[in-house]
């Protein structure tokens, strides 16, 4: 016998999955064109329904219940059965489509990737939304669990596995050092690089750098007092200090103010950064292949404008 019917309408399966998404009543009102009485209507009889608030307020902003992040990618996946299931047939066009573009990634690729990206979007898919999602260490973790409801991640080969991918561009390793400073010279040496403090990413042992991992691995353990989750804030913390930094070469291209910086090799074989995209192997549908193909031709004029 057939499950019973809930006593739901499709539409509020939508109205979640934009509150879960948006976090936010008014934008996820925006999103679905509805008004904001109309979502919070939505919102009060889900909250009824799973007998959870879902969203709850956290300082200024509203974060998600534990259920609510439980729910957020199997709802997600369930939309786009639904869609799928409803209209099997329909022709992708992105000159119309309203879609919702969703990359997961570090600011260093939204600094190198982003002007290129956003401009070919601008041409080709005037009425899609581009949202860059800050990359977490949970995200390395748990990254099916994000690519339910992103269209990719993008970061370095070496830290995710058994997910479908393509590589973007490569990068290379430098050293950075301010150019005031009196005790860095101008050619590091390996002592060097355990002799001086750094300024690194994301913390030592969570291995965002693939860099960073390969000094270890030689036997050069550095010394970090200062650390930031942030690629572009790096050149401007070592400014006025004694403390080097190991940043992608590309990054200092793409608007970082390199007046102040001295640009060092790194004295050690470190193999190049190669970038790549993966994506959730249920993400098969036309939209979601010309997102990622929209994706290589936006690297393929990073390649040229900083080859």
């Amino acid at each position: 016998m057939p499950p019973a019917p809930l006593s739901l309408d499709l539409n509020l399966l939508y109205a979640l999955d934009a509150l879960l998404q948006e976090r936010n009543v008014t934008r996820a009102g925006e999103r679905l064109g509805l008004s904001q009485p109309s979502m919070s209507a939505a919102l009060a009889r889900l909250r009824r329904h799973f007998g959870d608030v879902l969203l709850e307020r956290v300082g200024s902003r509203y974060a998600l219940t534990p259920l609510a992040v439980e729910l957020a990618p199997r709802v997600t996946e369930a939309v786009h059965l639904v869609h799928d299931a409803f209209r099997p047939d329909e022709a992708f066009d992105p000159t119309t489509s309203t879609r919702d573009v969703v990359v997961v990634t570090s600011d260093y690729v939204q600094a190198v990737l982003g002007p290129s990206l956003v401009r070919l979007l601008g041409e080709e898919a005037p009425n899609m939304r581009l949202h860059f999602n800050a990359l977490l260490p949970e995200h390395v973790a748990n990254p099916a669990d994000v690519l339910r409801i992103s269209d990719v991640i993008i970061m370095p080969r070496g830290f995710l596995t058994g997910l479908p991918s393509a590589s973007l561009w490569q990068d290379r390793w430098v050293c950075i050092s301010w150019t005031g400073s009196p005790v860095i010279p101008a050619e590091l040496t390996a002592a060097d690089l355990v002799t001086f403090s750094w300024v690194s990413t994301f913390g030592e042992g969570t291995a965002f750098t693939p860099a960073a991992k390969q000094l270890q691995f030689l036997g050069l353990d550095r010394r970090s007092d200062v650390h930031t989750d942030s690629f572009l804030t790096l050149p401007r913390l070592v400014i006025g200090g004694d403390r080097l930094a190991l940043v992608q070469e590309r990054l200092l291209s793409a608007g970082v103010d390199v007046s102040q910086l001295a640009v060092h090799e790194v004295p050690a074989r470190i193999p190049p950064l190669i970038e790549a995209m993966w994506w959730h192997e249920s993400r098969d549908d036309r939209a979601a292949l010309w997102v990622r193909n929209l994706l290589k031709r936006a690297a393929a004029q990073v390649e040229r404008v900083w080859p």
